[in-house]
């Protein structure tokens, strides 16, 4: 998707359909040649799972994950279309963070139940090509070096933790590790 900070971080958080803003961004780069951190990107996320599901990211979402793990303090948040907020918006308390990062450190099993595929886990915790720090929306350890989005060299995340380290890191501070 198309990216600059002005576009993700203000005009993206101005609009009312932050979803059919984000679809409308159009591509920027060749798929698999540029990594951003791209808020408008992410945002595309409800649209994806309206047409998998056939639910609300925000209704799949609190009844495959919120509800099941017992995170009864937690809630997704919408734009004023009626879209879930996919790039931020999660209200929650600690604990019930806490329950999500348990989920993913049991690789996707809470209780006797599974609630995400194992291989998804997997795959979601494991570092992109272009990115060795990140996995699908997931922080990863690194201690190398990496070119970021706009070719800039960014350090490693987490250095110095253990290699199996990930991170869900929230708008705001919000950080489960």
């Amino acid at each position: 998707r198309y990216h600059d900070m002005a576009t993700d971080y203000i005009e993206l958080n101005g609009v009312e359909d932050r979803t059919a803003f984000a679809i409308d961004l159009g591509q920027q780069d060749e798929p698999g040649t540029e990594w951003r951190y791209n808020n408008a990107a992410i945002q595309t996320l409800p649209a994806v799972m309206f047409q998998a599901t056939g639910q609300s990211m925000g209704d799949f979402g609190a009844g495959r994950l919120l509800k099941p793990l017992g995170m009864a303090h937690s809630s997704f948040t919408a734009d004023q279309a009626g879209n879930t907020l996919a790039f931020m918006g999660l209200q929650s308390t600690c604990d019930d963070l806490a329950r999500f990062g348990l989920l993913f450190d049991r690789g996707g099993v809470w209780g006797d139940d599974r609630r995400v595929s194992a291989d998804w886990v997997q795959a979601a915790t494991t570092p992109g090509e272009l990115n060795p720090a990140y996995g699908y929306l997931w922080w990863l350890q690194t201690d190398g070096a990496f070119t970021g989005g706009e070719g800039k060299q960014l350090t490693g995340h987490y250095p110095d933790a253990p290699p199996d380290t990930f991170a869900a890191e929230g708008l705001g501070g919000q950080v489960v590790v």
